[in-house]
């Protein structure tokens, strides 16, 4: 049998009953979950207290197991988690939000990551005070962006999608340890949320790998963005140092020319050792990122949205 985790990457302003409906749907769908808190304080504390009152203990004998990043950063949060997992020796490697409810079982998943390198779930949102009882509109891949950034379209269904911020993905160990090699040990260069994780599924893609649309479906509880875990993030000043940091290393290393665009500033905002490892990848990169694109477009996916544009 495939060994199978699942990071999970916690916002210490999200909601313990939303992790404990994460964690138990993972658990019923084959995956050891990994959670990773941003913080190691009073936060994890209330968390793995709250946690215990929803019956979910975060101890490995029960099947869970959690680390710290340290940070508040949840793009850091998730490359603490993959490369612990990998570290483990767990050879089909997911992540999701802390909030979301699997209807199926890891095995399609982990199958279609295994053979391509990546996979991404099938989405059903919820509204937020729903969720994970209730969804709406049919179930799909999410958008696809434009290597500017500047259009996108809304993919229905799909064969591959190297474009990819759902909040089910998954990897198999293999192609994350390619990653790690690529840039300097780490999977996600980005410390914050925005861009983290089309930034993994792109650069897994331009290392020769694939990142397929599973059918495996799951529910996602979907944010208006008036939410005050929601609102709270962008009140700290190094959460949004951080997103901008996530915006740098993508831009960085995949988008051409990217001093001629609106994002340059936030290139600015990487690190030295950020900027060495965008870098690297690029020398390491097999695929530019306009033969990733135009096989996407080739695939025939069904589509919301003019799919030629987002070669522009």
């Amino acid at each position: 049998m495939v060994s199978r985790a699942a990071v999970v990457p916690v916002i210490h302003s999200e909601q313990p009953r939303a992790l404990a409906i994460t964690v138990r749907s993972l658990l019923r769908a084959g995956f050891i979950p990994v959670v990773v808190f941003d913080r190691l304080g009073a936060e994890v504390v209330r968390f793995i207290a709250g946690l215990r009152g929803e019956g979910v203990e975060l101890v490995p004998v029960h099947g869970t197991t959690w680390v710290t990043s340290g940070d508040v950063g949840v793009g850091q949060a998730r490359d603490v988690g993959f490369r612990h997992a990998v570290e483990l020796g767990f050879e089909c490697v997911a992540t999701a939000d802390s909030h979301v409810y699997l209807l199926d079982s890891a095995e399609r998943l982990c199958r279609d990551a295994l053979e391509h390198g990546g996979a991404q779930g099938t989405r059903i949102d919820a509204p937020f005070w729903q969720w994970p009882h209730s969804g709406w509109g049919p179930p799909w891949h999410g958008r696809m962006y434009s290597v500017s950034l500047t259009r996108h379209v809304d993919v229905i269904s799909c064969a591959v999608k190297p474009w990819s911020y759902e909040p089910l993905l998954a990897f198999s160990a293999r192609a994350l340890r390619e990653l790690m090699d690529a840039q300097l040990g780490r999977v996600i260069v980005g410390r914050g949320f925005g861009a983290e994780l089309a930034d993994l599924t792109i650069s897994v893609s331009r290392l020769g790998h694939r990142v397929a649309c599973s059918p495996v479906r799951y529910v996602h509880r979907a944010s208006s963005g008036a939410e005050e875990f929601w609102r709270a993030r962008w009140r700290d000043p190094l959460q949004v140092r951080y997103w901008k940091e996530s915006f740098g290393a993508y831009v960085l290393k995949h988008v051409p020319d990217w001093v001629r665009t609106p994002y340059r500033d936030f290139v600015r905002a990487l690190e030295p050792w950020q900027a060495a490892a965008c870098e690297e990848f690029k020398r390491r990169a097999r695929r530019d990122i306009f033969s990733v694109y135009a096989e996407f477009i080739a695939s025939r996916p069904a589509v919301r949205g003019n799919v030629n544009e987002l070669l522009l």
